[in-house]
């Protein structure tokens, strides 16, 4: 088996059916998908079953409900491929993507192969581009935190490198896991290829946790941040790390600004003690200079005399 697709899908009856048929029709053919039911609620578990009595080449495997990144790590360990890349239901892809992919990673000897994706978002479609500024794994695990996008779906990765490097995913943490995981994997020395083609479609999607700013998703990018410092172990990232803090406190999101006051009103409310402590250093420049000030404008007044 060359390659396994790993497809997590929680309640995606809407969508399933268009990216499941858009795997089957790869030119590629010695690939498996592997269709982790997520403990759905509608009738998205029916659809797997029916899909895997027509191919063989796909695997379900029905689980209660525990996240994304649970069941990721399920695709991950009942996976049999050389390759493994992921996919989300909610999107679809190219015909030619596993085949483009995978000849690109042999042609290179490669453990990694990105390459650039499309933006959904109803009738307009926009190209990104995800070239790394250089493909040394110090480079790559700095772009990430950059202007690569985290996800999963859009790197082709050498199963192999799962195994040596004990890289899993995060159970519980269902925000970035994915980006977790990546920056699990490039604090070791993999090699990486880019390939200037775009097979993923990316739904944007604005009901989804990283276009929404609530308590919960506060406290999920947190538990992130969280699982950042502990993952991390190369030095010099401090400034990355710190920034993406600021972004979760700040602006929900460390791509995204707050959507609208009442977002920021929430994070204010729900997290004052934390929102002080990322301000603290500006009141206290804030209260210097109001102290110059004054002390410029008295010293002023007392040259008059």
């Amino acid at each position: 088996m060359k390659i396994s697709v790993i497809l997590p899908i929680y309640n995606a009856a809407n969508s399933l059916s268009r990216m499941i048929d858009s795997i089957l029709a790869q030119t590629f053919f010695d690939f498996e998908l592997l269709l982790i039911n997520d403990g759905s609620t509608d009738c998205s578990h029916i659809i797997c079953d029916e899909y895997a009595i027509k191919d063989s080449r796909i695997h379900v495997f029905h689980k209660l409900n525990a996240g994304v990144s649970a069941a990721r790590q399920t695709g991950l360990e009942m996976a049999k491929g050389e390759y493994i890349i992921h996919a989300d239901a909610d999107d679809w892809v190219e015909p030619s993507m596993l085949e483009e992919l995978y000849n690109k990673a042999i042609e290179e000897n490669a453990d990694v192969v990105i390459c650039d994706f499309y933006t959904n978002n109803g009738n307009t479609e926009n190209y990104v581009k995800q070239q790394p500024d250089a493909l040394d794994h110090i480079s790559v695990l700095h772009g990430l935190f950059q202007h690569l996008h985290g996800s999963c779906w859009n790197k082709l990765v050498k199963r192999a490198c799962y195994d040596k490097y004990g890289i899993k995913f995060t159970k519980g943490i269902n925000h970035c896991e994915d980006l977790l995981t990546w920056i699990q994997l490039y604090q070791h020395p993999i090699k990486t290829i880019y390939l200037h083609q775009a097979f993923y479609h990316y739904v944007m999607n604005e009901n989804s946790i990283t276009h929404n700013f609530t308590r919960k998703t506060y406290e999920m990018r947190c538990c992130f941040y969280r699982e950042l410092c502990k993952s991390l172990i190369i030095k010099d990232f401090e400034s990355d790390k710190r920034k993406i803090r600021l972004g979760i406190l700040s602006e929900g999101y460390m791509y995204k600004v707050v959507p609208n006051k009442e977002a920021w009103i929430e994070l204010l409310k729900h997290n004052k003690r934390a929102a002080f402590c990322e301000t603290r250093s500006l009141r206290w420049l804030c209260g210097y200079l109001c102290l110059a000030c004054g002390l410029f404008f008295l010293s002023k007044k007392l040259l008059k005399y």
